[in-house]
């Protein structure tokens, strides 16, 4: 709290920021004080959940909100613990992360436990995310709720949607042109962007995986995956005067968190709309000197080589039917040890029922897919050995999956990171 306090008082934002000292179990803060309450790692260590899900229901608004995160069973960290789910459990001296062992913490045995203890202050919501790009295996619950006031309780959501189930079809031996297919991409954006201006809109936050992403990169550096900024919550930057860039971005989100850990932050797009709507909204802002804005016609991306430190997307790895080309593309303008983070739809994704395949493990979706910004588009949907094949020739390569069911389509992301060594660059 000290150390908060300090930071806030550095950047000057005693106005907008407070932060004070929680021991449990109440609350210290009158009834009725809040819209919103956030707690991400935290929550479960409040032994008595019960007593504190009263808690939280006392302090917030009527039909305020609450957002919580919890271990699940599943995580790669209940090797470590004494007890079992449902109730109190204890980290043991052998947990790999040190300031956790000896820890006590409320592990919930599953969803229906959320409602015996939540569902009699909430409305609530329980989703799961799971995600295995970390040396430990991650699983978590979340739970959001809306607090029951004079409203008629709702019955309970379990957001528990099916994966898709994609039906490989390559039985299509014709030779794909691969450049009218990137131009069906390209036009689609453009309109898409018309259909669904909210979409683009609505992307204020930076992807939550590519932060992790981001604020791992000093910790993989110094070869230590356990470093806490621990003392460092003013100005925590990986590196400074390195350049990283955005491909095929949708929002100046992600590019903006760039620049803030000290990054000269770029970003490309095929949607030359969208490139004005941002570079307005960089006028209004001042200009970033460290923020660059660019047209990238789908293929050559318009950088010298061995530029890049970092280079990310959300979208444009999937969104290319031309891969092989894509890939060394982003070779070309990578440092020799720069790091390339993408995503990639899986073929468990709930977006593949709408997907038609054209060979090739290339798919269309349809013009009824439920984002209006995706239809028509022509996506790669490859297996995992597929996406480490096309990557390791170039790349020191690891793909991972991140999966989530808290939206109204159950998620299923490959993610493709790598690192470009020397050896891959000789050959």
């Amino acid at each position: 709290v000290r150390r908060a306090k300090e930071a806030i008082e550095e950047r000057k934002l005693e106005r907008s920021l407070h932060v004070g000292l929680y021991e449990g179990p109440d609350i210290p803060f009158e009834d009725k004080s809040f819209d919103i309450i956030v707690g991400l790692q935290c929550v479960y260590y409040n032994l008595d959940q019960s007593r504190f899900a009263s808690e939280c229901s006392r302090v917030l608004k009527d039909n305020g909100v609450i957002f919580f995160s919890f271990f699940s069973p599943r995580h790669g960290y209940m090797k470590y613990i004494s007890g079992k789910p449902g109730g109190i459990v204890e980290f043991t001296k052998e947990h790999p992360n040190p300031q956790l062992a000896g820890l006590k913490s409320f592990l919930f045995s599953g969803r229906r436990q959320f409602e015996q203890i939540y569902g009699g202050f909430f409305n609530i919501n329980i989703g799961l995310e799971e995600y295995d790009l970390l040396e430990v295996f991650q699983s978590w619950f979340f739970l959001r709720g809306q607090k029951i006031s004079a409203v008629p309780k709702k019955k309970i959501t379990f957001a528990r949607f099916s994966p898709g189930k994609l039906i490989r079809d390559n039985s299509n031996k014709k030779a794909i042109d691969l450049t009218s297919a990137l131009r069906n991409n390209i036009g689609a954006k453009e309109k898409n962007l018309e259909r669904q201006p909210a979409y683009f809109d609505s992307l204020r936050y930076p992807n939550e995986q590519i932060i992790r992403f981001i604020a791992r990169r000093k910790s993989r550096a110094e070869g230590n995956h356990l470093v806490f900024h621990i003392g460092k919550e003013v100005s925590v930057t990986m590196a400074s005067e390195s350049n990283a860039l955005e491909i095929d971005f949708q929002s100046l989100a992600n590019i903006m968190m760039l620049k803030d850990h000290g990054h000269n932050a770029f970003g490309v797009s095929v949607n030359k709309n969208l490139i004005f709507r941002i570079r307005e909204e960089l006028k209004q802002q001042g200009l970033p000197k460290n923020v660059n804005i660019d047209f990238w016609d789908g293929c050559s991306l318009p950088f010298s080589r061995d530029y890049f430190d970092i280079v990310i997307s959300k979208e444009a790895a999937y969104c290319q039917p031309g891969q092989k080309l894509f890939i060394k593309e982003c070779f070309r303008i990578t440092k020799p040890n720069g790091e390339v983070f993408f995503f990639y739809l899986s073929p468990r994704h709930g977006y593949v029922k709408y997907a038609k395949s054209i060979g090739n493990d290339l798919y269309q979706f349809s013009t009824e897919h439920p984002e209006p910004r995706l239809r028509n588009m022509i996506v790669f949907l490859p297996d995992k050995k597929t996406l480490e094949s096309l990557w390791s020739p170039f790349f020191e390569v690891k793909v991972g999956m991140w999966e989530y069911d808290f939206d109204s389509v159950f998620s299923s992301f490959f993610v493709v990171y790598g690192k470009k060594v020397l050896d891959k660059e000789k050959s």
